[in-house]
């Protein structure tokens, strides 16, 4: 038997205000805009994480690019994972290029959540490709194979 979870759903305003919170809260308190008054820091990270709350549309763009970076970092894991299976250490693959390409495709995530909610016409596009993967299953599995296939040959080859 299967666990329903979908009672999640009614905490998500919680949820969403407590991440914006404390990701607020955090970057302040590294950049140290105000100094190290930490009740300036709860009290900003306070008005913008009610300000998400408010606005519909800055609340659906934090909950549909949240899911997204959580699948990126559980792939990144399995990744390094991989790497360090095959090599004597990461440092030898942890490049900064690497880095690079996963903030590009953190960026690329975000732009897309964006003009989804927002929607601007120009997600046509991005609906039409991931409808892709629905309707020719086959041909997607294929693609995704040879893709890590070609990067499993690469890890060995460079090595």
């Amino acid at each position: 038997m299967a666990l329903d979870v979908s009672g999640f759903n009614y905490f998500m305003p919680v949820f969403l205000f407590l991440l914006v919170f404390f990701i607020v809260y955090a970057i302040l308190t590294k950049i140290k805009v105000t100094g190290d008054n930490k009740l300036v820091h709860a009290v900003v990270s306070f008005i913008v994480a009610i300000i998400f709350l408010v606005f519909a549309s800055s609340r659906d763009v934090v909950l549909k690019f949240t899911p997204w970076v959580a699948v990126l970092l559980v792939l990144l894991f399995f990744i390094m994972l991989l790497v360090g299976f095959t090599q004597k250490s990461l440092d030898t693959f942890m490049e900064p290029w690497i880095a690079w390409v996963f903030v590009a495709i953190l960026v690329i995530i975000f732009l897309v959540v964006l003009l989804k909610v927002m929607g601007y016409g120009l997600i046509d596009t991005f609906d039409s490709l991931s409808d892709f993967y629905t309707d020719y299953p086959k041909i997607f599995g294929a693609l995704s194979i040879l893709i890590v296939a070609i990067l499993a040959a690469w890890v060995v080859v460079k090595k």
